[in-house]
């Protein structure tokens, strides 16, 4: 799996083009990533999950919650939905919620 740092993604992404999976398994693809937010109706069929990165500078390394950057096409999923799947267990954040509330567990912010 491609990795990102905390820092990389300030620097790079917003909720325009991607999303945040928090505490999910480090070895998603975003094919399945993709299937899944098109089947859930989070991504409309133009919108598409196009990468996927493992943030990899948490502070507490291996022992840290492994969350994943999700790249995404043609703008933010459907807010609806996210909440949905919140709701459901999955932590779906918007890239700028999870910068503003998560820097404290990475290194490089």
């Amino acid at each position: 799996m491609k990795e990102i740092t905390f820092n990389e993604v300030r620097n790079n992404y917003s909720d325009n083009n991607s999303v945040v999976l928090c505490g999910i398994t480090p070895n998603c693809t975003a094919d399945e990533v993709n299937e899944f937010f098109h089947e859930s109706k989070f991504l409309n069929e133009d919108q598409n999950a196009v990468d996927v990165f493992h943030l990899s500078d948490n502070v507490l390394g291996e022992d840290g919650r492994s969350d994943l950057l999700v790249v995404i096409t043609n703008g933010p999923g459907n807010p609806m939905v996210r909440l949905q799947l919140n709701m459901s267990g999955l932590s779906v954040k918007w890239t700028s919620d999870f910068l503003d509330n998560y820097a404290k567990d990475y290194i490089s912010a």
